[in-house]
């Protein structure tokens, strides 16, 4: 039988793996760090089982950053049915754009990035 798992759990997971990302670290440091299982980590992250109010606290202190953190996103659960995945290539893509300071370079990035986003897409095949 296949458990339902509730769109704010599988938020949390969502964003436990995006911060986990943003920071570079590994299933296997985030469990080292809570006492915990690495697929226990897995587990959180896909939704499967629900972080523990507790838990939630202390992975916001291991990382640096506030339990609402961990719910970012959820304000548009209103307008969309299940939260939008952000890939680990998406994070990194992310991380790298956060260190540009050149506000001119990072608009010239973005209208690129949507550009592109908004083109047809018909394969992976090289541009001619």
């Amino acid at each position: 039988m296949k458990k339902n798992i509730h769109p704010v759990d599988l938020l949390v997971g969502n964003n436990l793996k995006r911060l986990r990302h943003l920071l570079n670290l590994s299933q296997e440091q985030v469990s080292a760090g809570l006492g915990i299982t690495f697929q226990q980590i897995q587990k959180y992250e896909k939704g499967i089982n629900r972080i523990s109010a507790s838990r939630l606290y202390e992975m916001a202190k291991l990382f640096g950053v506030t339990v609402a953190d961990f719910f970012q996103g959820a304000d548009d659960f209103e307008t969309q049915a299940a939260p939008h995945h952000i890939s680990a290539e998406a994070t990194r893509v992310a991380r790298d754009y956060d260190k540009i300071s050149n506000t001119r370079s990072k608009q010239a990035i973005h209208n690129m990035i949507k550009a592109v986003a908004e083109s047809p897409q018909d394969s992976d095949s090289p541009a001619e």
